[in-house]
C-alpha cells in the first residue's frame, strides 16, 4: 500500500504544476491581448447606462475620445462639447491595468479614474465604475 501512494503522488504533483504553469502562461497572453487592444487606436464613447439599463451620459460626453499608449500615457480629448468649462479640450496622463483584477487606473491631470475592464474585443470596449452607489458601464468603440 505505502508503493502505491508513493508511485501516484509524484504523477500527481507534476500533473498539478502544470496546470498552474499552463494558468500562468495563458493569464500572460490574456494580459498581452487586453493591452494590444486597449493601445490599438482611439476609443470613442458611445454610451455611458447604469446597471437598471437607463442611460446616464451626458451629451457633454458623447464626443469624449480616449488613447492609450504602450508607454502608460493617455489622451482624453474631450471633444467640441465640454461638460466643465474649466477642462482643457486634451487632457494627459498615466495609465496602469492590472490583468488579475481586471483593473484600469487612470491619472489625468490630477484626476484618479478608476475601472474594471469588463469587456474588450478589436471594436469594443466596456469600462465599469461605480458611482453614487450605483454601477455604471462605458461603453466604447474603436474610432
Amino acid at each position: 500500500m505505502r508503493y502505491l501512494k508513493k508511485r501516484y503522488i509524484l504523477p500527481l504533483l507534476l500533473m498539478l504544476l502544470m496546470q498552474f504553469s499552463c494558468n500562468t502562461d495563458n493569464n500572460l497572453i490574456e494580459q498581452q491581448d487586453d493591452l494590444t487592444l486597449l493601445t490599438s487606436g482611439k476609443w470613442q464613447r458611445v454610451s455611458i447606462k447604469s446597471t437598471s439599463g437607463s442611460s446616464v451620459m451626458l451629451l457633454c460626453e458623447s464626443d469624449d475620445v480616449y488613447e492609450f499608449d504602450e508607454a502608460n500615457n493617455c489622451i482624453i480629448d474631450n471633444g467640441s462639447i465640454f461638460c466643465n468649462a474649466s477642462l482643457e479640450k486634451l487632457m494627459t496622463g498615466t495609465w496602469s491595468y492590472k490583468a488579475e483584477t481586471n483593473y484600469l487606473r487612470l491619472e489625468v491631470q490630477g484626476f484618479l479614474y478608476e475601472f474594471t475592464l469588463k469587456t474588450i474585443t478589436e471594436t469594443e470596449l466596456v469600462l465599469e465604475h461605480t458611482a453614487n452607489g450605483n454601477i455604471v458601464r462605458s461603453y466604447f468603440e474603436l474610432n
